[in-house]
C-alpha cells in the first residue's frame, strides 16, 4: 500500500470522525432553537392569561356600554388567542399573532400532558366564567307587580313595573372569576407549562455546551492520533523532522515542519503544517466563541465548494453564526425588558401631578434609544374649537432645551402621525427639515421617527426622535410599548392638573366664604333679638313632636347606622326594649341575607350625603316575623349643613301587605 493511500485512509477517517462529532452538535443546536421558540410562545401565554384576567375585571367596572363592549371583545380575543397558542404549542405549527413568523415544533410527551391540563382547565373556565362574562348582560330587566287599594274602597288594583337587577348568571361567573383570580389558577397553569419548557431549554443548553467542549477535545484527540499514525508510517524517512513530529504527537501544534520537497514526504510535511495550523486556529476560535467572543477572527481558509457536513471550518463558522444569532436575540430581549423595568422605576419615583415628568420621560427615551434629539408634543384641548399641539419637552444631546412651540393638529409630520394614528419612520430626510448641532458643526440625522401616544385608540400626543443611527425593529417595538405606558400616565397627569386647578378655585371660594362669615357675625345681634321667639316656637315644636311620637313609630340613627334612640311605638312594634337596640346597627331589623350588601352600603352613603329616602320597607322583629313599614328616612343637619343623625318616621302597613 502506497504512502498516498495510507494518508488518504488516515485523513478520511479523521474527517469522518469529525463529521460524526459535529452532526449531533448541530442537532442539539437545532433542538435548542426549537425549544427556545416554544419557550417564547409559552412565556407569551403567561402574559395572555394576565390580560384575560384584566379584561374580565374591566367588564364589571366599565363605566359605559362602549367600554363594556370593548372589554368583552378584548376578553374574547385574548381567550381565543390563548387557545390557539396552546394548540400550536402542543401540536406544532405557526405561532399566532407574533411579530415575526415563528414555527413551533410539536411538544414532548411531558409538555403535551401539562398543556392538555391547561386546555382542559381553559375549557372549564370557558363554560363557567368566560363565556357568561362575554355573552351575559350585567343586569336584566324583570317585571315587579304592585297591589294597592284606593282610600274608601275595597277594590284592589294591580300594576307592574320594570326593574333592573343583577344578572344571576353574570354574577355567578364574576364570583368564580374572583376566586380564580385570587388563586391565580389560569396564570399558575400557564406558568407550569412555561417552567417545563424552561427546564427543557436549560437541559438542552447544558448538553449543548458539554458536547461542544467534548467535541473540541475529541477532534483534538483524533487529530493527535492521526498525526501520530502518520509519523509512525514515515518515521525512518523523516528523521530530519522527527523532533517536530514528536512535539505534535504530544499536543504541541505551534511548531512547523521545515522540510520541503515535492515527493510524498514533502506532501506529508505540508499537510501536517496545514493541519497543525487549522487545529490551532480552530481550537483558539472555538475557545473564543465558547467565552462569548463571536467576533473572534477565524484565520482558516474556508473552501465553500466542499459540502458543509464534510467541511470543518465552514461547520465551525456556521456553529459560530448560529450561536451568535441566539445570543443576539437574547440580548435584544434583555434590552427591551431592562428598558421597561427602568420605565417602571421612573413611574414609581415621579409625582403624578408634576409636569416635570414630561422632561423625565423624554430624557429617558432619548438616552436609552441613543438618539440625539427628541421632542414631546401633547394635545392642548383647553380651546375645544381649536385644539393644538404644545411642545412640553425638548431634549438634545441629553440636555433639556427651553423652547416653546405650538402646532396645528394637521401641521407637518406631527399632524401626519396624528391623522394616521401610526408610526412615521423616515430615513431619507429633506435637507431643510432639521440639523443636529454640536460644538464642531451641524449634521443631518440619518433617521426621524414619530410615534403617537395612544390610549384606548385615542391619540393624546406625539413623540419625535432624531438619530444618526437607524432604529432596529426590536427597538421600534420597545418604543411602541413605552409610548402606550407613557400615554396612560400622561392622561392621569392631565387629569390631576385639572383637579389641582379646581382645588385652587375651591380654596379661593373658601376664602370668600370666610369673609362672608365676618359679615354674618355682625348680624348675630339681630338674631339674638329673635331668640325668644325661637324658644317659644321650640316649645310648640316639642309639643308637636310628642304628638307625633304617640301616633308614628320613630327611631334615630347615627350616620353609620347605629341606633341612638327609639320611641315606645317603634319598640312595641318590633318587640324590643330600648336597652336591647341602643348601640346596635340598623341591620338588626334586616334578614341575614340583606345585611352587609352593596345595596345597604349605598343606602347609608346616600343618607350621609343628605338625601331623603321614602319607600316601603320590609323588616323583621325580635321574633323574626316580617314587619312592613311605610315611611321616610330623613337626615338631620347641624348649622354647618352637616348630617349629624338620621330619623326614620314610619307607619305600620303589615296588615295591608298581608291582605295583598
Amino acid at each position: 500500500m502506497t504512502l498516498n493511500k495510507k494518508l488518504l485512509i488516515s485523513f478520511s477517517t479523521l474527517v469522518l470522525i469529525i463529521i460524526i462529532i459535529i452532526i449531533p452538535l448541530l442537532k442539539l443546536n437545532s433542538d435548542l432553537t426549537s425549544v427556545s421558540r416554544s419557550l417564547q410562545l409559552a412565556s407569551r401565554n403567561n402574559a395572555i392569561a394576565e390580560r384575560i384576567n384584566a379584561s374580565s375585571m374591566f367588564i364589571k367596572s366599565s363605566r359605559n356600554q362602549e367600554d363594556e363592549k370593548t372589554a368583552r371583545e378584548e376578553l374574547n380575543h385574548q381567550f381565543m388567542l390563548l387557545k390557539k397558542s396552546l394548540l400550536v404549542l402542543s401540536e406544532g405549527g405557526d405561532a399566532p399573532e407574533m411579530n415575526q413568523l415563528i414555527v413551533i415544533k410539536p411538544a414532548g410527551e411531558e409538555q403535551r400532558y401539562a398543556i392538555g391540563n391547561v386546555q382542559e382547565l381553559l375549557h372549564q373556565l370557558d363554560s363557567t366564567i368566560y363565556k357568561p362574562m362575554i355573552t351575559e348582560p350585567i343586569t336584566i330587566s324583570v317585571k315587579i307587580s304592585h297591589r294597592y287599594s284606593l282610600p274608601g274602597s275595597t277594590e284592589i288594583k294591580t300594576f307592574s313595573s320594570d326593574s333592573l337587577i343583577e344578572n344571576p348568571a353574570f354574577k355567578e361567573a364574576f364570583s368564580r372569576l374572583i376566586q380564580q383570580y385570587n388563586q391565580n389558577i389560569l396564570l399558575n397553569a400557564c406558568t407550569s407549562v412555561t417552567e417545563l419548557f424552561a427546564t427543557r431549554y436549560n437541559s438542552l443548553s447544558a448538553s449543548f455546551n458539554n458536547y461542544l467542549y467534548l467535541s473540541i477535545f475529541a477532534i483534538l484527540l483524533c487529530v493527535t492520533i492521526v498525526s501520530f499514525v502518520i509519523i509512525r508510517m514515515v518515521k525512518r524517512p523523516l528523521a530530519a523532522i522527527s523532533d517536530v513530529a514528536k512535539e505534535m504527537a504530544g499536543g504541541n501544534v505551534s511548531r512547523r515542519i521545515s522540510h520541503q520537497s515535492n515527493d510524498e514526504i514533502g506532501d506529508i510535511a505540508r499537510h501536517i503544517n496545514h493541519l497543525s495550523q487549522t487545529i490551532q486556529h480552530t481550537a483558539s476560535f472555538i475557545t473564543s466563541v465558547g467565552n462569548g467572543d463571536f467576533n473572534a477572527a477565524y484565520q482558516v481558509e474556508v473552501n465553500t465548494a466542499i459540502d458543509e457536513k464534510n467541511n470543518l471550518p465552514l461547520a465551525t463558522l456556521n456553529m459560530r453564526d448560529k450561536l451568535r444569532m441566539v445570543s443576539e436575540e437574547e440580548t435584544k430581549r434583555n434590552w427591551v425588558t431592562a428598558g421597561l423595568a427602568r420605565l417602571s422605576e421612573i413611574n414609581r419615583s415621579l409625582d403624578s401631578a408634576d409636569e416635570k415628568m414630561y422632561d423625565t420621560y423624554l430624557q429617558f427615551i432619548v438616552k436609552y434609544m441613543n438618539a440625539n434629539q427628541g421632542g414631546l408634543f401633547i394635545i392642548n384641548d383647553d380651546n375645544e374649537m381649536n385644539p393644538v399641539f404644545n411642545l412640553v419637552a425638548c431634549i438634545a444631546y441629553g440636555r433639556k432645551k427651553y423652547q416653546e412651540k405650538e402646532l396645528a393638529l394637521t401641521e407637518g409630520l406631527i399632524g401626519q402621525c396624528y391623522l394616521e394614528n401610526d408610526i412615521v419612520y423616515i430615513t431619507d430626510l429633506p435637507q431643510t427639515h432639521l440639523t443636529i448641532t454640536s460644538g464642531l458643526g451641524e449634521s443631518m440625522p440619518r433617521c426621524l421617527i414619530l410615534l403617537p401616544l395612544k390610549t384606548n385608540d385615542k391619540t393624546i400626543g406625539v413623540i419625535e426622535l432624531a438619530s444618526f443611527e437607524e432604529i432596529d425593529q426590536y427597538k421600534l417595538e420597545f418604543l411602541k410599548k413605552t409610548c402606550e405606558s407613557i400615554a396612560t400616565l400622561i392622561v392621569g397627569l392631565k387629569s390631576n392638573i385639572k383637579t389641582n386647578r379646581l382645588l385652587q378655585q375651591t380654596q379661593q371660594q373658601t376664602e370668600e366664604m370666610r369673609a362672608q362669615e365676618e359679615e354674618m357675625r355682625q348680624n348675630m345681634e339681630e338674631l339674638m333679638a329673635t331668640q325668644e321667639e325661637l324658644d317659644r316656637k321650640r316649645l310648640e315644636m316639642d309639643s308637636r313632636m310628642d304628638a307625633i311620637n304617640r301616633s308614628i313609630a320613630t327611631i334615630e340613627f347615627s350616620t353609620d347606622g347605629t341606633i341612638m334612640a327609639a320611641n315606645d311605638k317603634f319598640l312595641k312594634l318590633f318587640k324590643y326594649s330600648l336597652q336591647d337596640v341602643t348601640g346596635k346597627h340598623h341591620s338588626v331589623f334586616l334578614e341575614p341575607a340583606q345585611r352587609n350588601t352593596p345595596e345597604q352600603l349605598h343606602f347609608w352613603e346616600s343618607l350621609k350625603n343628605g338625601n331623603n329616602i321614602e319607600n316601603q320597607f320590609r323588616y323583621i322583629d325580635a321574633d323574626a316575623s316580617v314587619i312592613w313599614l311605610s315611611g321616610i328616612y330623613a337626615p338631620i343637619f347641624d348649622r354647618h349643613n352637616t348630617v349629624v343623625k338620621i330619623i326614620f318616621f314610619a307607619r305600620d302597613i303589615t296588615a295591608q301587605k298581608t291582605i295583598g
